[in-house]
């Protein structure tokens, strides 16, 4: 049908510029976690953009639903400010008429999140802690940046490099500052060249030519050491492992297992096709507006009812790991009382309208 049709384009077309700004503004942010760790050496520059995609598609579940929930609310609250509803009505168009396409597009969007959170997000989890545990223990010379501190791999100290040349696996002018329980110590090399244990996968900065102050200048047992190599050992060696936290198993796993995190995980990944197909019936009744509210006239309190609904589902989630609510209830109770509330937003305008006045 004509106005189907039209409906669709619309919400799908404000669905695109919302998801646009919704995944550039979480880019932005996982963007700079990503360089701070190419900084660190903990990943190689030629990956950021491969992990950047990986931990999109890892958090499409939790951008899409909000996504779509707006969308819908931003569409019919223009169609409403221009009163375009209005000659819907009179042309015979009624609620349960929209209801019906709406539905039919959230369960659409619904299904394609549930298939995502199902099946290619932990995929995705386990490509990208494979891909920061791989690039931790292949990265070489090239995490030494000439002219720049920089934190050590294992964290216990600051690196200075004045010159590096990758070709001859040559660094000149090395200062090095660790902590560890011991105390402190200082080491300054005229030269040096990173090195790779081939059987046990070690890292370690050999140096050369230098010297080595520990403890506090003044104090007791503070020694100046001067040695002609040294090795420093830069991190221990790093086991490409599998799956280790319940967002990276499978869902067959799952289903399979009778762990109260895995059954908590499980809840939550079926939870991401209600959670976008129940926003999306309820943004209908909630886009509701009169010309003199203005187009944005309802967001604030839609907001509030997806914070709200978020809020309790991670608490639901928090519960079932805890065993403190039957597994068997779980997630299930939160999206139960919305969709009641659902309901009764379409049964009862009227109630729904007076809350909203209040």
């Amino acid at each position: 049908m004509i106005i189907d049709r039209y409906l669709s384009k619309e919400v799908t077309t404000t669905l695109v510029g919302v998801v646009v700004v919704m995944f550039m503004i979480f880019m932005t942010a996982q963007l700079v976690g990503l360089l701070s760790q190419v900084n660190s050496g903990g990943l190689q520059l030629k990956s950021v953009m491969l992990m950047l995609g990986l931990k999109v598609v890892g958090n499409f579940v939790f951008l899409m639903p909000l996504s779509v929930y707006l969308a819908v609310l931003i569409t019919f609250g223009r169609l409403y400010r221009d009163n375009e509803m209005v000659v819907l009505a009179a042309c015979g168009i009624s609620q349960l008429r929209l209801l019906r396409t709406v539905f039919l597009l959230g369960l659409f969007y619904a299904t394609l999140v549930g298939a995502v959170a199902l099946v290619v997000a932990p995929w995705a989890e386990v490509q990208a802690q494979r891909m920061l545990t791989a690039g931790e223990h292949t990265v070489g010379i090239e995490s030494f940046a000439a002219g720049r501190f920089r934190e050590t791999l294992n964290g216990d100290g600051v690196l200075y490099v004045e010159e590096v040349n990758a070709e001859t696996n040559q660094l000149t002018n090395l200062f090095i500052q660790q902590s560890s329980p011991e105390g402190k110590s200082i080491i300054t090399a005229r030269t040096g060249y990173y090195q790779e244990n081939p059987v046990t996968g070690a890292r370690y900065l050999i140096l050369e030519d230098g010297y080595r102050n520990e403890g506090e200048p003044g104090g007791e047992g503070y020694a100046i050491i001067r040695f002609s190599k040294h090795a420093v050992l830069l991190n221990s060696p790093q086991v490409i492992a599998g799956p280790t936290r319940p967002m990276q198993v499978s869902t067959s796993e799952l289903l399979q297992s009778h762990n109260l995190n895995y059954q908590a995980e499980l809840q939550w990944r079926v939870s991401s096709f209600l959670l976008c197909l129940i926003l999306t019936i309820m943004a209908l009744p909630l886009s509701q507006t009169s010309s003199r509210q203005g187009r944005y006239g309802r967001l604030g309190i839609a907001m509030v009812i997806y914070i709200i609904y978020g809020n309790l589902l991670s608490i639901a989630r928090v519960w079932v790991e805890r065993g403190e609510i039957n597994p068997h209830l779980g997630i299930w109770v939160v999206h139960l009382v919305f969709l009641v509330v659902t309901m009764i937003i379409y049964i009862q305008p009227k109630i729904y309208s007076r809350l909203l006045g209040r």
